[in-house]
């Protein structure tokens, strides 16, 4: 009985510690959570990990507006995860605190997970914040062939497509299949060419202040016959979304 009741009260000692510890800084993070619609997502759980002290990890959730808020934090580098059910989760890098600093994220949008998982439109895959200098965004992404191993395919033309069917910037895949631009904010859609592939039209890309957004694979198909005439590309079934 004695052993019990000691092992119960070094236990809860640990406990106590380890809330104290992270109790121990100075600054505070919030920021908001939102739907596709604008509404705020209740309840969404936002998870706190140090980039630097792997056991520095913090939760919380978020209230009935969607805000969230973490207060007392140690000066550190965290990655931040948005997640609730049914939709997908939202990561966040290279986010930086300082003591006694009061930090506000800019708004975050959560997507639903179907449209996720049915492809056919960009999908995030997470954002990373810039150097506090830099006033334009970034988008990151890349081209694979789809099929078999889905290798990346290098030297494709990606072109930034704005409202009108306007090209606001062009690049090609390196030698990793991946691409980069860096822009002011705004929404774009991407447009992919290759030579022995149909060509790829996909909408949904947000490039924001201050953020490098990186987008999950743009897939392209390979022209069977040599003609790639995008009448000719075969339809896909059309996604059943789990």
């Amino acid at each position: 009985m004695l052993k019990n009741t000691i092992r119960l009260a070094l236990t809860a000692g640990c406990l106590f510690a380890l809330r104290s510890a992270a109790q121990d800084g100075t600054a505070h993070l919030t920021g908001k959570v939102k739907d596709l619609f604008g509404a705020g997502v209740s309840g969404a759980r936002a998870d706190l990990v140090s980039e630097t002290v792997a056991t520095r990890k913090f939760r919380t959730s978020a209230d009935s507006t969607g805000v969230y808020d973490f207060s007392r934090l140690p000066a550190d580098y965290y990655t931040l995860e948005l997640s609730s059910p049914g939709f997908r989760s939202l990561t966040v890098k290279s986010i930086s605190i300082f003591e006694n600093e009061k930090k506000a994220l800019p708004t975050l949008q959560l997507e639903i997970s179907n449209i996720a998982d049915c492809g056919g439109h960009a999908v995030l895959d997470y954002i990373r914040f810039l150097p506090r200098e830099d006033h334009s965004g970034n988008l990151r992404g890349s081209v694979r062939a789809d099929g078999g191993k889905r290798k990346p395919l290098a030297g494709a033309d990606v072109a930034l497509i704005c409202s009108g069917d306007k090209t606001c910037g062009a690049t090609k895949t390196n030698a990793d299949g991946e691409f980069l631009f860096t822009t002011p904010p705004r929404d774009f859609s991407i447009r992919v060419t290759h030579s022995g592939f149909y060509p790829v039209n996909e909408p949904g890309f947000v490039i924001q202040e201050g953020l490098e957004s990186v987008y999950w694979p743009i897939y392209v198909e390979r022209c069977p016959l040599g003609d790639c005439d995008p009448r000719l590309c075969p339809k896909k079934p059309i996604a059943h979304c789990e």
